[in-house]
């Protein structure tokens, strides 16, 4: 009996499972896969492609794929890819999964997730990563139909990425929206531990331009974000009066370096001329470039050091030099010349090249850009009395320079001169300066004529100072701040800080200390600007000051005292024979021979 029972169990299961148990040569029923890709923002992915494949093991024990079993892309409308097959030993086998959108070779793989069985339907989902890229001008504006060329990114020997391109993974465009998405793996692997490349570089085109984009790193189920503007650069040319500088033709090259570290023209990149505006814009790759008009004597002048920056709008201005040359007694069409120069063993200037000839206007000048440079102009007037007037002068860039050949000597016959610099002239007008490298010698820049006088002791600068003053009524210099030193006992009777000559010329009272008693003394309220005499403040006038900075003022009203403006300050300083002496020391200028011998010297 206990035989019969345990047989009719055995029968039981029997009938109990064979429904689910596939008989040997029986077809396995038709297995679905629905799939739907997703990326961050759950969003589906339509035009996606994916296979189905039988996961396999090499030598090592890591997962592969093997033979791939269905196929099929996402649609879309709807997102979702739908692929059959059948396998009749599905139960006994793992499947992966394989999805692309551009490039099969550079596909996300999936491992140990997928199990069938026959007729099943089953839905799979998987997010993947990308790079969404969005391409804008300068400006800001979208850059609709841009061509983007992708590529895996090059590793050294110590698997760090290197700056270069490797296998080329897709060519995309950004169409009329401007922008474009690109879904690309990183951190799948095709064994347990190898990774497929997780940077990428990118070459954005902009029309001949390339812009590459390296190291681009893409996270796994993320997609990364960039942004890319082109960067440009808007150039402007205006003269020192601020004017654009219109319909000049400029060249731009690429700038470097030569062995010894001088700058150096490369290759030219574009011509392009300035608009009304005096600008020139233009969009170009990273780097440091250089920028070459013609002057008007057919010289390059070089503007260097323009640094495009990356995804940056660059706006640079330069100011070439603008150059009158003058002559007071030329008449309309009158020829003067412009030479190139050298120098010789004795830092002289000599004539060396005749550059060009050019001819005065009907206002008796000329206006020119002129490269920087040291130039002689040469103006020649014949006669019976033919004389010849030059000039040797530095040009500079972002100056207005006026040569005035009327005002300079005549040429000794030697061909030689001394360089002038004008633009130092015109800095250095009303100071007091003192050469530095020749014992101390002083001498004093006439705002007048731009010429140095020598000041050989303090009568001497006395003298020539007063010879150059100006005569002014108390009224009005009582408007500009007295500057003073506190006197030495002998020249203080009260002692109270200031010169008995100089509390003459306020009036005060030689023997008080404080004149008015109003508990300043004469010093503090004078050098501060307050009535020393009185109540309230000095008329003091700013303006008037600034306008007299470096001149010598005569008080006509009283005994002709003089006094020296400061270009420093815009204070009087009060000058006799003694206090000149004083002044050469106090408020002048220490300046190098070199620069010394820019000025042309004063008989």
């Amino acid at each position: 009996m206990k035989k019969i029972f345990l047989l009719f169990i055995l029968l039981g299961t029997i009938f109990f499972l064979a429904p689910n148990v596939q008989a040997e040569g029986q077809t396995c029923d038709k297995i679905t896969v629905n799939f739907v890709a997703r990326n961050q923002k759950d969003a589906f992915v339509p035009g996606v492609n994916f296979e189905v494949f039988e996961q396999v093991n090499d030598a090592n024990n890591n997962p592969k794929p093997g033979t791939v079993w269905a196929s099929g892309k996402t649609d879309d409308n709807t997102g979702l890819g739908t692929a059959t097959f059948t396998n009749d030993k599905t139960d006994s086998i793992r499947y992966g999964l394989r999805v692309w959108t551009n490039n099969k070779d550079k596909a996300f793989y999936f491992y140990d997730s997928i199990g069938f069985s026959c007729g099943s339907t089953t839905k799979i989902e998987r997010k993947i990563s990308g790079i969404h890229i969005v391409v804008r001008d300068s400006n800001n504006n979208i850059k609709a139909n841009v061509p983007v060329d992708v590529f895996s990114q090059r590793y050294d020997a110590n698997n760090r990425p290197i700056k270069e391109k490797q296998d080329s993974i897709a060519q995309l465009n950004t169409g009329n929206s401007g922008e474009i998405t690109l879904y690309i793996p990183q951190g799948s692997v095709r064994g347990l531990n190898r990774k497929i490349e997780d940077y990428y570089v990118l070459d954005i085109r902009n029309n001949d331009l390339i812009y590459t984009v390296t190291n681009i790193k893409v996270n796994d189920q993320f997609t990364t974000e960039l942004n890319y503007t082109f960067s440009s650069a808007v150039i402007s040319f205006k003269d020192p009066n601020n004017n654009p500088i219109k319909d000049k033709s400029v060249i731009f090259y690429k700038q470097l370096f030569n062995a010894l570290g001088n700058r150096v023209l490369g290759d030219r990149i574009l011509e392009k001329k300035t608009d009304s505006a005096g600008q020139i814009s233009f969009d170009r790759q990273p780097g440091i470039y250089a920028a070459v008009i013609k002057d008007d004597i057919d010289r390059d002048n070089i503007f260097w050091n323009i640094e495009i920056a990356e995804q940056n709008l660059t706006n640079i201005s330069f100011t070439p030099n603008l150059t009158r040359i003058k002559m007071a007694d030329a008449k309309d069409g009158d020829n003067f010349s412009i030479y190139s120069t050298v120098k010789d063993e004795n830092n002289f200037v000599r004539r060396d090249q005749r550059i060009t000839d050019k001819r005065f206007g009907a206002s008796g000048f000329t206006d020119l850009f002129l490269s920087p440079n040291t130039y002689l102009f040469s103006y020649t007037v014949y006669g019976d009395n033919k004389a010849e007037y030059n000039q040797v002068a530095i040009i500079e860039n972002n100056k207005f320079q006026i040569i005035d050949l009327k005002n300079q000597n005549q040429n000794t016959g030697q061909d030689k001169f001394k360089t002038i610099d004008q633009n130092l002239v015109n800095r250095l007008k009303g100071y007091i300066l003192l050469n530095t490298e020749k014992n101390g010698e002083a001498w004093y820049v006439n705002p007048k004529d731009g010429k140095r006088y020598y000041l050989k002791d303090g009568q001497a600068a006395y003298q020539i100072l007063k010879k150059f003053g100006s005569g002014m009524k108390t009224s009005d210099l009582k408007k500009i701040i007295v500057g003073a030193n506190r006197a030495t006992p002998a020249q203080d009777t009260d002692g109270d800080g200031l010169a008995d000559d100089v509390e003459k010329a306020f009036g005060t009272n030689l023997n008080l200390k404080d004149s008015d008693f109003d508990s300043f003394s004469d010093f503090d309220e004078i050098t501060n600007g307050y009535n020393p005499n009185g109540s309230g403040k000095l008329p003091i006038d700013n303006k008037l000051a600034n306008n007299l900075k470096g001149k010598i003022l005569l008080q006509v009203q009283d005994h002709g005292e003089a006094w020296y403006v400061n270009p420093k300050n815009g204070r009087r300083y009060y000058i006799n024979p003694t206090s000149a002496y004083e002044a050469m020391k106090l408020l002048s200028l220490g300046v190098k021979d070199s620069d010394m011998e820019k000025i042309d010297k004063g008989e």
